[in-house]
């Protein structure tokens, strides 16, 4: 179970921030795409750099 301050409410005017462990909106996901403060990684693959 993920940890939360929420208690089944989804909470429209929150927003998620990356924080690795809170779900800050209630939606029942935490850190998702779009997240405020989250930055994207990308796997070099072919060494390019």
């Amino acid at each position: 179970m993920l940890a939360s301050a929420c208690v089944g409410e989804v909470v429209a005017a929150a927003s998620e921030a990356c924080n690795g462990t809170l779900d800050d909106d209630c939606d029942g996901t935490t850190d998702e795409p779009g997240s405020t403060g989250c930055t994207a990684y990308y796997l070099d693959g072919d060494g390019d750099g």
